[in-house]
């Protein structure tokens, strides 16, 4: 008990919004970082755009760098942008490969005239540690239904195997069987 005392009168709580939200940026959320080769810090986010701030409003992943430790940061940039009109991109979760290189995961949510839409399982890999990314890819191994991916879930194992906890749907939002 003593210990915990010590330590507690030492600890000072640290406050730091990276991303602060504004009228034309309502939300800032799910987000994943990862230690870059150089020591600083990469940090992705979804930055919704427009809209009421639910799920299926406009929104992009964009990154930004800390290269004090999370004192500060880098403007952000668009990582990867949502399609005007319908859908976004949201759930980032970042993993350092076998190869060295950093995986990009996210979804893509298409919206479904107004049904709350399909999530595609999505990857990019940054080139020169997030300078520039590679195209994107879809990994949906349940042909067109919905999976979705909570931000920062990627695991990668001893092995080198990557595993995606992933929930997915038949037909979204509905009552079709639903499985992890």
């Amino acid at each position: 008990m003593a210990e915990e005392k010590k330590h507690a009168a030492t600890w000072k709580p640290v406050e730091r919004v990276v991303a602060p939200v504004s009228k034309a940026n309502r939300r800032n959320s799910e987000t994943s970082v990862i230690d870059l080769a150089d020591g600083s810090l990469f940090l992705t986010y979804t930055r919704f755009r427009a809209g009421s701030m639910h799920d299926i409003d406009p929104a992009d992943i964009v990154s930004c760098v800390s290269n004090d430790g999370g004192k500060t940061w880098t403007v952000p940039k668009v990582v990867t942008k949502g399609i005007d009109g319908t859908g976004n991109v949201l759930s980032a979760s970042l993993l350092r490969l076998d190869s060295g290189a950093i995986a990009l995961f996210y979804c893509q949510l298409i919206d479904q005239k107004g049904s709350g839409g399909i999530h595609h399982l999505k990857i990019r890999v940054p080139h020169n540690e997030g300078q520039s990314w590679s195209a994107e890819r879809k990994l949906n191994i349940l042909g067109n239904h919905s999976q979705v991916l909570l931000n920062d879930s990627a695991v990668r194992l001893s092995t080198g195997r990557i595993i995606l906890p992933t929930y997915c749907g038949l037909s979204p939002y509905s009552l079709d069987p639903e499985f992890v």
